[in-house]
C-alpha cells in the first residue's frame, strides 16, 4: 500500500508539476504515511514480519525522493523511525541477534554506499538554514553502530561493527574541512578494530607490546594528517608516554623479567636516536624508564645493602658535587 501511495503522489508530481507548497504537501503525506507504517509495525498492530522488506523498500524510495527534492528535512524522520528497527527484531519478534547484525549492517552499507556514488553526506542547499543539507540516514548510522558494538553478541559482530564505522568515518574525507579529522577518526577506529579483531589470539608474553604497535603507528600517522606543529609534537608525546607507561606497569604487575628486558631494549632502541638526533625530552623520558625498571627488577638486592652504604654514597656524591661547583667558579 505505501509504495502504491508513493508510486501515484510521485507521478502527480510529474504530470501536474504542483508549486513549491503542494510539493512540500506531498512529502509531508509521504513522511506521515511511513511514519505511521512503521510505529505500527514497533506496536505489532501493523504489516506483518513478512512484509519487512517491502517496509524497506518504501524507506528507500521514501527517504530518496524527500533527500532529494525537499527543503523540510522530512528524510530525518524516515532515518530516525528506521534506525530503531534492529532493536524491534530482537526484542520485540525475537530474531536472532546474529541475524539481525548481519542484515543491518548490510542494508547499512549498501543503502549507504548507494547514496555516496550519487551525493555526498553533506551537500550546500540554499533552502536550508545552515545552507547544508545533511545525509541524515548515513549521519545518525554513526551512533547507531556505537550502540550496536557495546552490545554486540560477540567479538565478531563488534568487530564488523566498528569496520562499519570506519567506512562511516570515511564519508566526511570527500569534504575538505573535515577530510583532516575523518581520516584522525578513521584510523582511531582502525586501531580499535585490531583490538576488538577476534581471529588472532596473541601469546600472552607479547600480547600488551603487540596491541600497541598499531597505537604507536597511528599516533606518527597523526603527523602526516595534521602536519609538524608545536602542539603536534606535545600531543605526540603525551601519546606514545602513555604507551610506555602502559608498558611499565605491566612489566611491574607481571613481574616477569621477558617484559621487563622487552621494555628495557625498546627503550634502548628510543634511547640511542634521541641522544644521537639531540632529543633531550624522550633522552630523559626513555633514560628514566629504562633506570626505574632496572631498578624495579633488581630491588631485592638494592634492599640487602646496610643502610650506612646509601649514606655513604650520598656523601660522597654531594662531595663531589661541590667539588666540581668550585672548580667552575675559579
Amino acid at each position: 500500500m505505501v509504495l502504491a501511495v508513493l508510486a501515484a503522489e510521485y507521478l502527480l508530481l510529474r504530470m501536474r508539476k504542483p508549486a513549491q507548497e503542494m510539493e512540500g504537501f506531498f512529502q509531508i503525506g509521504f513522511a506521515v504515511i511511513y511514519i505511521a507504517v512503521m510505529l505500527g509495525f514497533y506496536r505489532g498492530t501493523g504489516p506483518e514480519l513478512a512484509c519487512l522488506p517491502v517496509c524497506l523498500a518504501a524507506f528507500a524510495a521514501m527517504y530518496v525522493l524527500t533527500y532529494r527534492t525537499g527543503g523540510l528535512n522530512l528524510h530525518l524522520l524516515t532515518a530516525a523511525v528506521t534506525l530503531w528497527l534492529p532493536a524491534a527484531l530482537i526484542g520485540r519478534y525475537q530474531i536472532g541477534e546474529e541475524r539481525v547484525y548481519g542484515a543491518t549492517l548490510a542494508f547499512l552499507l549498501v543503502f549507504g554506499g548507494l547514496l555516496r556514488a550519487k551525493w555526498r553526506i553533506l551537500e550546500p542547499d540554499e533552502r536550508q538554514k545552515p545552507g547544508v543539507r545533511a545525509d541524515w540516514f548515513c549521519v545518525l548510522a554513526a551512533p547507531a553502530l556505537l550502540v550496536m558494538a557495546i552490545a554486540a553478541p560477540g567479538r565478531e559482530w563488534r568487530f564488523a561493527c566498528i569496520l562499519a564505522g570506519i567506512a562511516c568515518a570515511l564519508q566526511y574525507a570527500a569534504l575538505k574541512p573535515l577530510r583532516r579529522a575523518a581520516f584522525t577518526a578513521a584510523g582511531a577506529l582502525a586501531v580499535l578494530a585490531f583490538w576488538a579483531q577476534p581471529f588472532i589470539t596473541w601469546p600472552e608474553l607479547v600480547r600488551l607490546e603487540i596491541s600497541l604497535i598499531p597505537a604507536a603507528v597511528y599516533i606518527r600517522s597523526l603527523e602526516a594528517v595534521w602536519g609538524k606543529s608545536r602542539w603536534m609534537y606535545n600531543l605526540q608525546t603525551a601519546l606514545y608516554g602513555l604507551c610506555l607507561l602502559a608498558l611499565t606497569l605491566d612489566a611491574f604487575a607481571t613481574n616477569r623479567l621477558a617484559d621487563a628486558l622487552i621494555l628495557e631494549g625498546i627503550c634502548l632502541a628510543v634511547l640511542v636516536p634521541s641522544c644521537a638526533g639531540k632529543c633531550r625530552r624522550w633522552a630523559f623520558i626513555s633514560g628514566g624508564t629504562a633506570l626505574g625498571v632496572a631498578l624495579y627488577v633488581t630491588r631485592s638486592f638494592w634492599l640487602s645493602i646496610s643502610w650506612w652504604v646509601y649514606l655513604l654514597a650520598a656523601g660522597i656524591g654531594l662531595i663531589l658535587f661541590a667539588a666540581r661547583n668550585e672548580m667552575k667558579k675559579r
